[in-house]
């Protein structure tokens, strides 16, 4: 995945959409690459202050490619920032775009209270024990290369400058 640049928000586009989208995008931060655009505002609950990632395609069509999500993470944060996609209680879903919402805990230290304790990422067709059974598993092919890079990655933006940071 080629490399996000920061985007500075047009003030056309503010003025040609709802005030409370306005509010929204005038306290975030944008980045883009040749696939998608991501926007980037503090989120305050009841977790405290995370990270809002709001991600699209650039040609808006529908995405959910995890390997995606998780470089893209790791470009605009770094590999060792958790992050969570949620899929809300009907009463609160939000469902209006082909548009991906991730939370990112703000310090790379902090763990959600779930998940996966360990590593390990397949990049073929094998068969791994389990017990006295095979498994075989299907993953499609990764570039070691790239895979390795991205995870030695070093976050290359400073969200602590960003509004609401310390």
């Amino acid at each position: 995945m080629d490399e996000f640049k920061p985007v500075n928000i047009d003030t056309k586009l503010l003025s040609s959409i709802p005030f409370c989208d306005q509010v929204r995008l005038m306290d975030c931060t944008m980045y883009k690459n040749s696939t998608y655009t991501v926007i980037i505002r503090d989120s305050y609950g009841t977790a405290g202050l995370m990270k809002h990632l709001s991600v699209r395609r650039n040609d808006r069509e529908p995405i959910h490619d995890w390997r995606d999500l998780q470089e893209i993470k790791n470009q605009l944060f770094s590999p060792e920032h958790e992050a969570v996609e949620l899929y809300p209680k009907e009463s609160r879903r939000v469902d209006t775009a082909n548009q991906y919402h991730l939370w990112v805990l703000p310090d790379q230290e902090q763990m959600f209270g779930f998940g996966y304790e360990d590593r390990m990422v397949i990049n073929d067709v094998s068969g791994h024990p389990l017990g006295d059974k095979l498994i075989t598993t299907k993953q499609r092919p990764i570039d070691e290369e790239a895979m390795n890079e991205s995870y030695r990655l070093e976050a290359k933006i400073d969200h602590n400058k960003m509004k609401g940071g310390e």
